[in-house]
């Protein structure tokens, strides 16, 4: 899916869409197990280049591949007792992720708002409030599991502790196997190797999380604040009625904003009037810019700790930010106010604190598949030096013991591979600034690089959005539009 990114940062919306509109499935019955991810980006591109009604209904397409994906990811955690699921591959079902559901929503919300379509808006608050409650409680269950297997196996150790998760997915493998004297002799290497894979990825990781400049503090519990924003928005011009239909969900999204007011000055200004004062001749002007992390694949091999082991190596799901985006937008007006965009969501940090609360269990099932496969692999080469030690010239039975040998390593390394995909036109950052609306009505929108500079006139209304999407570079014009809210 790469291939979209270089025309898409670029601005580049043509070749952008001719490339999603081919692979998204325009039908929310599609299996195909890419369908969802294409699905996801072709709306998020059509969002972008400004085709909003087109947009929306992508995002219908979506909607049900969404919940379907999510479904099998949650059957999946039933299941998934360390390391009993196949680690997966480009190939593989895709399972859904934390993160799409809540943007998912959200975008949905809001593409409502912009149409003037208020029940709709509503309905997509809830959706997303609703959606983070079963994240949550999906988590727990997920440790739940995985402590009650550290348990049951006679594993000691933290649920969430990559090296006690992967000994334990080790054992799991090895118990799935037949138990053959060969592949019995062969557990002790296979753990020494497993400590060596954990080890490599380990310093791996750390290296990657040095790239990453996010404070994740306050994205513990899946919060996105651009929804609790959202939320807040909608209780402040259309009544507080939402309070009503779903009271806990809205004072937990409004704590989750106060949680992130001491970034944003429009936040610390907006939360110091009640939710019924009156809110007029206000602008709030939303940037979307840069794109969210992605995921490459990394892959670790170490030195065969036995002479019949022919190939150990494994290879996992690195997550990396994506620098280049527009540090902030300034907005001025004819009065000499000068404001900044500033941070209100931060999907680098929602992206990695999701990550995070996974990768132990993806690290287990990967090393452990990986590992296993190798001692099958290595016990089939005892087996074969055993069939060949009969052969009398020894060249022979040295080629024939080769062959196995290299059959053996080319079947290891092929199989080793890792699931990459991921919703990759998301952004970076949601920046918010708010203006009071000048009398004449013109604001003006400029990047700091002053390669970008837009005079805007707001629509007539009491309270007006204006969002603003760069895509990524400094040199690509971003798209800007506006809507009445009051």
């Amino acid at each position: 899916m790469s291939t979209i990114k270089s025309s898409y940062i670029k601005g580049d919306f043509d070749n952008t869409l001719s490339v999603t509109y081919s692979k998204a499935p325009h039908d929310s019955s599609s299996t195909s197990n890419s369908a969802l991810l294409w699905q996801l980006n072709h709306a998020a591109a059509l969002r972008a280049a400004g085709y909003f009604d087109s947009a929306n209904e992508a995002w219908e397409y979506a909607q049900p591949l969404f919940e379907t994906a999510w479904e099998n990811e949650r059957l999946r955690l039933v299941r998934d007792a360390l390391g009993l699921v196949i680690p997966a591959t480009a190939d593989s079902t895709y399972y859904a992720k934390p993160h799409e559901g809540i943007m998912l929503y959200t975008y949905r919300a809001l593409d409502a708002m912009q149409a003037g379509d208020m029940d709709e808006a509503r309905r997509f608050i809830i959706y997303a409030m609703h959606f983070r409650d079963e994240v949550i409680a999906e988590n727990e269950l997920r440790v739940e599991k995985r402590n009650a297997t550290l348990q049951s196996g006679n594993h000691q150790g933290d649920p969430t502790d990559t090296t006690d998760l992967t000994r334990a997915a080790l054992n799991n493998e090895f118990e799935k196997k037949e138990q053959t004297d060969d592949l019995k002799s062969l557990r002790g290497d296979s753990f020494a190797a497993s400590d060596s894979l954990l080890a490599k990825v380990e310093s791996n990781r750390i290296a990657a999380d040095a790239d990453f400049h996010s404070d994740l503090s306050g994205y513990k519990n899946y919060t996105n604040p651009f929804t609790a924003f959202l939320t807040y928005l909608f209780l402040r011009t259309q009544g507080t009625g939402l309070i009503q239909t779903d009271r806990n969900n809205v004072a937990r999204e409004l704590s989750d904003l106060l949680v992130f007011a001491s970034r944003n000055r429009t936040i610390q200004a907006e939360l110091k009037n009640p939710l019924n004062a009156p809110l007029q001749n206000t602008a709030y002007i939303i940037f979307e810019t840069g794109l969210a992390p992605h995921l490459e694949e990394v892959r670790v091999e170490i030195p065969v700790p036995s002479k019949y082991i022919s190939y150990i190596g494994m290879a996992y799901p690195q997550l990396r930010p994506n620098h280049n985006h527009v540090p902030t937008m300034t907005v001025t007006d004819y009065c000499g106010t000068r404001l900044h965009t500033e941070l209100l969501a931060d999907v680098d940090a929602m992206v990695k604190q999701i990550y995070d609360d996974t990768f132990p269990a993806v690290i287990a099932r990967q090393i452990a598949q990986s590992v296993v496969n190798a001692a099958v692999n290595a016990a089939l080469n005892l087996a074969a030096r055993r069939a060949t030690d009969n052969i009398k010239d020894a060249n022979t039975r040295a080629l024939a013991q080769l062959g196995t040998w290299i059959t053996t390593a080319a079947i290891s390394y092929a199989s080793t591979s890792t699931d990459i995909r991921s919703w990759e036109l998301l952004p970076k950052q949601f920046q918010l600034a708010r203006i009071t609306i000048p009398q004449d009505r013109k604001i003006g929108l400029s990047f700091p690089s002053g390669s970008w500079h837009n005079d805007l006139t707001l629509q007539d209304g009491e309270v007006i959005v204006v969002l603003v999407k760069s895509t990524g570079s400094m040199q690509a014009e971003p798209v800007v539009s506006q809507f009445k809210l009051k």
